[in-house]
């Protein structure tokens, strides 16, 4: 009586097991192909964040001239 018993817990187990290697394997497919739209993805933005990261220089060096503009206005009209 006892070893159909064993069958049946062992042969559980391992179907479990199996479960568990099918849920991993289709879970690293799926990772796979987000990195390749991760990957997509930034190589269809690059260019467009480098062009931002350049504008946002631009900018700031403006404002600083600006800046820089009002601060000389500001003492010659108090000075």
């Amino acid at each position: 009586m006892p070893a159909p018993v064993v069958f049946v817990v062992v042969g559980v187990l391992l179907a479990t097991l199996l479960a568990l290697v099918v849920v991993v394997v289709v879970l690293v497919r799926r990772l796979a192909r987000m990195a390749g739209e991760i990957r997509d993805i930034e190589r269809r933005i690059g260019p467009t964040l480098a062009q931002l990261q350049q504008d946002a220089e631009l900018t700031t060096s403006e404002l600083d001239r600006v800046g820089e503009a009002l601060s000389r206005l500001g003492r010659d009209a108090n000075g």
